[in-house]
């Protein structure tokens, strides 16, 4: 009986998917959603007897599960993953169901997924990851998930069952993912990764840390370098808690326009005959992109990959679904960058302020379910010191839902309303954006979740093509 469900759930997806996508619908999750309801244990099925990978936190999962398959294809392996970033239940399913056959077997040689952390807890059970990766927290959709504390105890939570045997792979500079090794026994130590060097702290960033004090005793963190948010190179004045050494160790050599070039050391014992450094140029700007390679690189260290596959995947990495994504228009390139809170968002902008020339950027915000209906972070967003506001040059449009919420915070950040244009409905965005991309160097948009799958929709609908 187990089987024949397994098929008929299988068989069900399936067709759904292939009307949906008939129809030009989004099927990231419906299949995954009937399928489950049919049975409820399908995720479980299909992924028996394989090796699982599973990406979590708050920013960097897509990017980062992307490049941890590009490394293991580059080593000569297949890997199955959710690519298009739907990381709940349903999303997963439906990534499994379109790469399994219709006995349910995966002709992979690893799956790799990226998992919301507040659905960890309910799939891990089903998953029976042999490797998970914590990439950062940071406060997230606050009516969803809470405060950043109950982010990391679902985490922790979630991770209890499994940790006598799962390999883990912790952000080392950031103090709320190294909580979780001193929290939890795990079986193996962990695989840490970090970046090396950062600018220097201030007053200011200090001020804008989510996290503060030290995990053992309350007192306030100091840094002796910072990169961005609560994240560096941490250490406690009043007890021994401080990052720990570095696994994998990226080291930005050149912080260029669009792209770092960084020198990664990997501490841990290398496959014969590879070395244990590499160079590289990753061609996706801001510091939180190197943070993501570097999780990348932790895991399939972890999993054995060789060193020269890593600096190919590295070298090759051009960014995934939303994350940096052009879209190719007659009268220039637009890029698209998913942003979802305020961490994520701040990083973004100040990627953008560093790249040269004339800049639009388009602000699109919805408050729909998937997107978290509390939108009071975008409040938290350092908009009042970044260049863009204040020298000037730079235009600026809202869409969205909340498109007036938006306005409203760019008002209060200093930008005279002669420098904005607003707009609602995706079509109105894209006819828009058609505009703007032809009076400046380069046109940005951010959107969050929804919004940005509706504006791939309309973009193409009209035949505006992804160079993905």
């Amino acid at each position: 009986m187990r089987i024949l469900g397994c098929i008929f759930a299988i068989l069900l997806g399936k067709i759904l998917l292939r009307i949906l996508r008939l129809f030009d619908r989004a099927a990231t999750t419906f299949p995954g959603r009937v399928a489950l309801r049919f049975n409820p244990g399908l995720i479980g099925q299909l992924v028996e007897g394989q090796s699982v990978a599973v990406v979590t936190g708050t920013n960097g999962k897509t990017t980062t599960v992307a490049q941890i398959c590009s490394i293991l294809q580059r080593s000569g392996k297949t890997a199955l993953s959710n690519a298009s970033g739907a990381n709940m239940s349903a999303g997963i399913a439906t990534a499994l169901i379109e790469g399994a056959d219709f006995l349910g077997r995966l002709d992979s040689d690893a799956v790799v997924l990226e998992v919301d952390e507040a659905a960890l807890n309910n799939l891990v059970s089903d998953l029976h990851p042999e490797i998970v990766v914590i990439t950062n927290f940071f406060a997230d959709q606050l009516d969803r998930y809470g405060q950043l504390d109950d982010v990391v105890s679902s985490v922790r939570d979630a991770l209890k069952p499994v940790s006598a045997h799962v390999s883990v792979c912790l952000n080392a500079d950031d103090p709320r993912a190294v909580e979780l090794n001193e929290s939890l026994c795990f079986a193996h130590p962990p695989t840490f990764f970090g970046v090396a060097g950062g600018h220097a702290d201030s007053e200011a960033t200090e001020r804008r840390r989510q996290v503060q004090s030290c995990i053992r005793c309350a007192k306030l963190l100091r840094y002796r370098w910072h990169s961005y948010a609560h994240l560096g190179d941490y250490f406690c004045p009043a007890c021994d808690f401080s990052r720990p050494q570095l696994d994998v160790e990226v080291d930005i050599v050149d912080f260029g326009a669009g792209e770092s070039c960084v020198k990664v050391s990997l501490t841990r014992e290398c496959k014969a005959g590879d070395s244990a450094e590499f160079s590289s140029v990753l061609s996706l700007p801001g510091i939180y992109n190197v943070y993501n390679a570097a999780a990348a690189v932790a895991a399939a260290s972890t999993m054995g990959s060789p060193v020269s596959a890593m600096q190919e995947a590295v070298d090759g990495f051009r960014g995934v679904f939303g994350r940096w994504e052009s879209f190719i228009l007659s009268d220039g390139t637009v890029k698209m960058a998913l942003v979802k809170n305020a961490a994520g968002f701040n990083q973004v902008l100040q990627s953008i302020a560093d790249l040269p020339g004339s800049k639009a950027l388009m602000l699109v915000l919805n408050d729909r379910e998937a997107d978290g209906r509390d939108i009071s972070w975008i409040w938290d967003i350092q908009l009042e010191d970044s260049p863009l506001i204040t020298r000037g040059q730079s235009q600026f449009a809202v869409g969205g839902e909340r498109a007036a919420d938006l306005a409203l915070r760019l008002k209060y950040a200093g930008l005279p309303s002669s420098r904005l244009q607003a707009v609602s409905t995706a079509n109105e965005c894209v006819s828009l954006a058609e505009q703007l991309v032809g009076e400046v160097d380069e046109l940005y948009v951010l959107p969050n979740y929804t919004a940005m799958w509706q504006l791939r929709r309309e973009m193409l609908k009209r035949g505006i093509e992804s160079d993905r």
